[in-house]
């Protein structure tokens, strides 16, 4: 967006200049007849035309260099925002590796739990087995 005083002095600065003797062009061939007034008048409109193109470029060399400012604070912190995702993402990584490990030991246990119980069912029949079986062989004995 161009500011109201940035638009008249672009205005001013590609106007077509009022002086009849501005307007005016020579033709080819002939001296220059006009007065020394009139050439005083034409180097001061040269010349505030210049200084103003002069003020103009400076204020968008200003303009330019603040942005270029600007835009190197941004690209220093979208690196620092990377590095720090970075991070995060590695830490992210580390906890779902260890996740996954405490996740395999769980199995595990539960595997050598079930494990250890049905041995303990096995070796409880297998007693009370074979107390049934003594006990009906001595009982058979007897009759």
């Amino acid at each position: 967006m161009v500011n109201s005083s940035e638009a008249t002095n672009r205005d001013l600065l590609f106007s077509q200049p009022t002086e009849p003797s501005l307007r005016r062009r020579r033709p080819q061939g002939s001296r220059i007849s006009e007065t020394s007034s009139s050439n005083v008048d034409d180097t001061d409109a040269i010349t505030s035309s210049l200084l103003r193109t002069r003020a103009m470029l400076s204020s968008e060399v200003d303009r330019v260099g603040a942005t270029a400012r600007t835009l190197e604070e941004d690209s220093k912190l979208m690196n620092a925002t990377a590095n720090d995702y970075g991070v995060l993402s590695d830490l992210s990584n580390n906890a779902r590796k260890v996740l996954r490990s405490l996740e395999n030991a769980k199995m595990k246990e539960q595997a050598l739990l079930w494990g250890a119980m049905g041995f303990y069912v096995c070796c409880l029949l297998w007693v009370i087995y074979t107390r049934i079986q003594g006990f009906v062989l001595f009982f058979a004995g007897w009759f």
